[in-house]
């Protein structure tokens, strides 16, 4: 099959993608951001941590288990707002 007429050779090389100069800010942006991603994963297990504990002590419903439920939705929609600006182009290049 590799010299069948049939099908067109491969061309095995490099791909040629156009660089863009990375400017010191966006630099400085990405690794901000970095940190607070590390940070904020950092509290997510705390705060999980905290909610289980609330649940087991308080039971499902009480005041507590509902606070530090909702401080642990939050910590995750920060997280997740934080990988989508780290993906963003904007911060990339």
């Amino acid at each position: 099959m590799l010299g069948s007429a049939k099908i067109p050779p491969l061309n095995f090389g490099s791909a040629k993608i156009p660089s863009s100069p990375v400017s010191a800010e966006s630099v400085a942006a990405f690794n901000a951001t970095k940190q607070k991603l590390e940070e904020a994963e950092d509290l997510q297990w705390e705060l999980r941590k905290k909610y289980l504990d609330d649940k087991a002590k308080y039971g499902q419903s009480s005041s507590e288990t509902i606070a530090s439920y909702d401080a642990y939705k939050a910590c995750l929609q920060s997280i997740d707002n934080l990988r989508k600006e780290l993906s963003s182009p904007r911060i990339n290049t």
